[in-house]
């Protein structure tokens, strides 16, 4: 997909240090559809910062993956 920097880019971004995969829902949720776990519009690759934000506020979660994915 040609990702390498975090896409969040929030407050405290470290831009493209230690990326990891944030999903739009809990891990929970993806028991009931798994397929939907590896969907593009279900993840964005963001910071450990911007990951520990976006997993803690659920409305800036919701927010953040309107403004990347739209949906």
């Amino acid at each position: 997909m040609g990702v390498c920097e975090c896409e969040a880019k929030l407050e405290t971004c470290l831009k493209d240090n230690f990326l990891s995969w944030h999903h739009r829902h809990p891990r929970s949720w993806y028991y009931r559809y798994p397929e939907l776990l590896s969907d593009w519009d279900n993840a964005i690759l963001c910071c450990i910062n911007c990951h520990d934000h976006l997993t803690t506020n659920k409305k800036l979660n919701e927010e953040t993956f309107l403004r990347l994915r739209g949906q």
